[in-house]
């Protein structure tokens, strides 16, 4: 199921612009997404992972409120979130933006320790109270791949928008 929806996801990608034949390094733009994806994945694994027990359990999601809560009110802001998320690299601002619609299970704009309770059972995908890493890599795969193609959807619109050459048209 995930390559089908990787194949489609990067011919939207390639439609937009973005460029999906080998590159000088001899990878090709698929195992290039493919390795970014990973990448992203094993850190988010290693931040929630906060016991390193390998095992992600529900307190370990309560630590993202925690440390994510500027003001420690219980709550997390759309704000917050995109901060700590993106900020060791702001362009990652959209997988954050659409990471914390994907946390805010109830859409009220604030993400809570319920919210986070059940978010932790939809990735429980086999329903055992536990998350193991297979199923927190998997369900994130099919998350991040989703997010970084709509970055390359914004990224591409906004190139198209400011390029020199469209302007003259």
């Amino acid at each position: 199921m995930f390559a089908k929806t990787l194949v489609v996801l990067l011919s939207l990608a390639s439609a937009l612009g973005a460029p999906t034949t080998t590159q000088s390094t001899g990878h090709s733009a698929l195992d290039n997404f493919k390795a970014l994806v990973r990448k992203q994945i094993t850190a988010l694994w290693a931040r929630v992972d906060t016991d390193h027990d390998g095992h992600f359990e529900k307190n370990d999601m309560h630590h993202i409120l925690d440390d994510y809560d500027d003001d420690k009110n219980g709550q997390v802001s759309n704000a917050e979130f995109v901060h700590h998320f993106a900020a060791s690299n702001p362009d990652l601002n959209v997988i954050a933006k659409g990471l914390f619609l994907e946390f805010d299970m109830d859409h009220d704009g604030e993400i809570t320790y319920t919210d986070l309770d059940l978010y932790y059972q939809k990735i429980d995908t086999n329903d055992n109270g536990h998350v193991e890493e297979s199923e927190f890599v998997h369900y994130f795969t099919e998350i991040f791949t989703i997010l970084f193609v709509i970055q390359l959807n914004q990224q591409a619109t906004t190139t198209a928008i400011v390029h020199p050459a469209a302007v003259g048209k």
